[in-house]
């Protein structure tokens, strides 16, 4: 977070000692381990948060190949797109694989923690969800009905208003960091 100390350093209207932190999907997996490891996190907030690295496609497979090839490619259930996930990033994994135990990061958080996430998921079960609730009972914990993943946005946005699920999670963020 030193480009936020950095970047805002002098406008003294931005504290950044004092930090809400958000993140989607693996970024929210992401956001609990440095929010578990920064005190300048205050307040987290994670959107259709995965629970696990390890057992995530990234992380599991047939390793002999994969090393062979250095890429393997897993198709996103959402986009259709074929998604190359390189050998260097289990390795990665493996080399971290404390630091990036999301339970343990999880059960350490000291700070408010709001969980949002999509009854309609695909991509990151909403058991997920549930599962790191369980694990902080001090979070919370927000199910938006009938969203999927990306809370029934689709890129591009052509439209002129947002989605009433989307506008659900804003109002439930903007509420939280209140």
């Amino acid at each position: 977070m030193t480009w936020a100390k950095n970047r805002f350093k002098s406008n003294p209207s931005v504290n950044t000692n004092k930090i809400t932190l958000i993140g989607h999907s693996r970024g929210g997996g992401i956001a609990i381990l440095k929010a578990s490891e920064d005190n300048r996190i205050t307040k987290l907030i994670t959107l259709a948060s995965v629970c696990d690295f390890e057992k995530r496609t990234a992380t599991t497979g047939e390793l002999k190949s994969w090393k062979e090839t250095g890429v393997k490619y897993v198709l996103n259930g959402r986009t259709k797109q074929q998604m190359p996930h390189y050998y260097q990033f289990y390795e990665d994994f493996v080399a971290n694989k404390e630091r990036l135990h999301i339970e343990s990061a999880e059960k350490r958080l000291k700070i408010p923690h709001l969980i949002i996430h999509g009854d309609n998921d695909t991509s990151v079960k909403i058991k997920e969800a549930y599962t790191l609730h369980r694990w902080n009972p001090n979070s919370h914990l927000k199910i938006i009905e009938s969203a999927d993943h990306v809370f029934n946005i689709r890129h591009p946005w052509i439209k002129e208003t947002l989605t009433p699920e989307l506008n659900n999670v804003i109002s439930s963020i903007i509420e939280f960091i209140k």
